[in-house]
C-alpha cells in the first residue's frame, strides 16, 4: 500500500527545501571560488554565513532523497524492483552524463583561454579547486565517475567537485532494495545475501558512505513513519521543525562531523516530516507555489552544471587574487552568477525536462507497461 498523495502545500514546502538547497550550495561554489572572508563589510558576512552552509544543504538533498525515493517505492516489491530501477536510472542518468560532457566541454575553454588564471592554473587558494587537470581528465577518471566512484575511489571529474553527492546518490539508489530486502521477512539465504552485497558497497566506498547512508535513511524512516503511523500534526509544528534545525546548527560545532551530520540528518528529516503531516493550507496555490516549483524543477540541473561555468566565470573575472566580500563586489559577481542560473535553466529544458519520456523508453525496453515515479 503506497503512502497518500502529498497535499499541494506540502509538496510546494519540498519542493522549495529542494530549490534553496541548490542555491546554498551554488552560493558556497561561488565563496569558494572567488572570496576570501577577510575585509567583510555587513552584506558581506551575511553572504559569507549563507555560503558556509552548502554541506548541510547536501545532507538536505540526502534526506529529501531518502523520503521521496522511499515514499515511491513502497508496494513495489511484487514488481521485483523492476519499475524502481527504471525510475532511479532515468532520473539520475539523464541528465548526468551530458554533466559530464557539458562541464569537460567548459573546462576545455577554460584551459584553452585562461590557462594561467582560477582554477586552471593548478593552484587555486582554496583547497577544493586546487585540482590538476591532467589527472581530472583521464581516461580512468571518466571510468571511475561514470561507475559512480568519484570521491570514493577516483577524482571527480574536471573542476565539477559537486560531483561527489552523485556517487553516493547512486550507490544510495543501488542500495535501497538490497536494505530492504535484508530487513524484510523472507528466506534467510535470500536476506543473507542482500546484507553481503549491501556489506561489499560499503567496502567499496569506504568509512563516509555509512554515514551519509544514515542521513539518507533519516528520509527513508520519515515515509515509512507517515505511512504506518498516518496523522495530522498541529501547525506550530512546522514553525518547531525549523527552530529545531537552526539550533543543532548551532549546538553542533563542537561535536564531531559524524555526530553533527546525524544530528542535522534528524532535524532535517523533522522538518520535512513537519512540511507533509501538518494540515494542508485551504488557500489556493499562489505565487509560493510556483516559485516554489520552478525552483525544485531546475535544481538537479543546476546541481550539476554550475561549478564548470562559476570556474570559467571566476577566470574571466580574474580571480585568484579572491574578492572581499563587500557589497560592490557582491553586485559585481551577481549578474555572472544569474547567467550561470540561465545556463542552468537552459539545460533544464533542453535536456532534464526529457526524463519521464526517457523513463517511459526504458520500462518499454524492460517490458514494463509505463514508467511512472515521484
Amino acid at each position: 500500500m503506497a503512502n497518500p498523495p502529498l497535499s499541494p502545500r506540502a509538496r510546494a514546502d519540498l519542493d522549495l527545501l529542494r530549490g534553496a538547497a541548490a542555491l546554498f550550495v551554488v552560493a558556497t561554489h561561488v565563496r569558494q571560488l572567488m572570496f576570501v572572508p577577510q575585509g567583510a563589510d555587513l552584506a558581506g558576512r551575511v553572504f559569507l554565513q549563507i555560503a558556509g552552509r552548502g554541506h548541510d544543504a547536501v545532507l538536505a538533498f540526502f534526506v529529501l532523497s531518502g523520503y521521496l525515493v522511499t515514499r515511491s517505492s513502497l508496494g513495489l516489491e511484487d514488481r521485483r524492483w523492476t519499475r524502481y530501477a527504471v525510475a532511479r536510472a532515468s532520473r539520475i542518468l539523464t541528465v548526468l552524463w551530458p554533466a559530464f560532457v557539458l562541464g569537460v566541454l567548459l573546462d576545455r575553454i577554460g584551459l584553452a583561454f585562461f590557462r594561467d588564471a582560477g582554477v586552471y592554473a593548478g593552484h587555486h587558494p582554496s583547497r577544493v579547486f586546487s585540482i590538476s587537470f591532467a589527472t581530472r581528465h583521464s581516461i580512468r577518471t571518466v571510468l571511475g565517475n561514470l561507475a559512480f566512484l568519484q570521491w570514493a575511489r577516483f577524482p571527480t571529474l574536471g573542476s565539477n567537485v559537486a560531483l561527489w553527492t552523485l556517487a553516493y546518490e547512486g550507490w544510495f539508489y543501488f542500495s535501497f532494495p538490497f536494505v530492504v530486502t535484508a530487513l524484510s521477512p523472507g528466506a534467510w539465504p535470500r536476506r543473507l545475501l542482500a546484507a553481503a552485497v549491501w556489506a561489499s558497497v560499503v567496502a567499496l566506498l569506504g568509512e563516509l558512505y555509512p554515514s551519509y547512508f544514515a542521513v539518507w535513511s533519516c528520509g527513508a524512516v520519515v515515509a515509512l513513519w507517515e505511512r504506518r503511523a498516518p496523522g495530522v500534526w498541529p501547525t506550530w509544528t512546522r514553525v518547531a521543525s525549523v527552530a529545531g534545525v537552526l539550533a543543532v546548527m548551532v549546538v553542533r560545532r563542537s561535536t564531531p562531523l559524524f555526530v553533527q551530520e546525524q544530528l542535522t540528518g534528524v532535524a532535517l528529516a523533522l522538518l520535512v516530516a513537519s512540511f507533509t503531516r501538518v494540515a494542508p493550507a485551504t488557500t489556493r496555490p499562489g505565487s509560493y507555489t510556483r516559485v516554489a516549483s520552478a525552483l525544485s524543477a531546475i535544481s538537479f540541473s543546476l546541481y550539476l552544471v554550475h561549478v564548470p561555468a562559476l570556474a570559467l566565470v571566476g577566470a574571466w573575472l580574474g580571480t585568484p587574487p579572491l574578492l572581499r566580500a563587500t557589497a560592490g563586489n557582491l553586485l559585481r559577481v551577481a549578474p555572472w552568477v544569474a547567467l550561470v542560473i540561465a545556463y542552468a535553466v537552459v539545460v533544464y529544458f533542453l535536456i532534464e525536462r526529457r526524463t519521464p519520456a526517457v523513463r517511459r523508453w526504458l520500462a518499454r525496453r524492460a517490458g514494463l507497461a509505463q514508467g511512472r515515479s515521484q
